[in-house]
């Protein structure tokens, strides 16, 4: 049991460990190879995508318990029903938050950054475009945490955060700041 609970213990780890190499990893990677300036511009774009993110984590958490739950009791409609829902919900929710901030991000930044910083329309819309990604994922992420089969999923993420780093590099050097989010 000890085996088991330490597994466990360390893939809900490797799951922060990862976020933090794929986040420090980025703008490193932007920093070595642009500099600072685009280090500013892409971290903040990425708090302002970010926030898309959030509104879909607390969505998707609050029918985590519910999944949990009917997973629990073998009730697989009603839990296959709670995830075709999520992932529908956070879909609709990402598409209208990025149509809001598509068009409203050059009052965002230039409140935010008081015009020091030139935002290329097209590098905000990539970055966007990934949130449509992520709207699978949590969703689709939070039935492995619900039957806490956790851990292959985290072994996966880091590595995949691992391919991402290296395709930041290859895609920021070929196509500058808007390789960073294609990554």
């Amino acid at each position: 049991e000890l085996k088991y609970i330490l597994n466990n213990g360390f893939s809900w780890q490797l799951f922060s460990i990862s976020n933090a190499i794929q986040i420090q990893g980025n703008i490193f990677v932007i920093q070595f190879l642009l500099g600072p300036i685009y280090v500013a511009l892409f971290t903040t774009v990425r708090t302002v995508v970010n926030a898309t993110k959030q509104i879909q984590d607390v969505f998707s958490a609050s029918i985590w318990p519910e999944l949990t739950s009917a997973m629990a009791v073998g009730n697989f409609t009603t839990a296959k029903n709670l995830h075709r829902s999520g992932v529908l919900i956070s879909l609709i929710i990402s598409t209208f938050v990025i149509i809001v901030l598509y068009f409203s991000s050059h009052i965002i930044f230039d409140l935010w950054l008081s015009n020091s910083i030139y935002l290329p329309k097209y590098y905000f819309a990539i970055s966007l475009f990934g949130v449509i990604f992520y709207s699978f994922w949590y969703p689709s992420s939070v039935v492995h945490y619900a039957l806490n089969q956790h851990a292959p999923l985290s072994y996966y993420y880091f590595l995949f955060t691992l391919v991402q780093i290296f395709l930041c590099y290859l895609f920021t050097k070929l196509f500058n700041l808007s390789g960073a989010p294609l990554a």
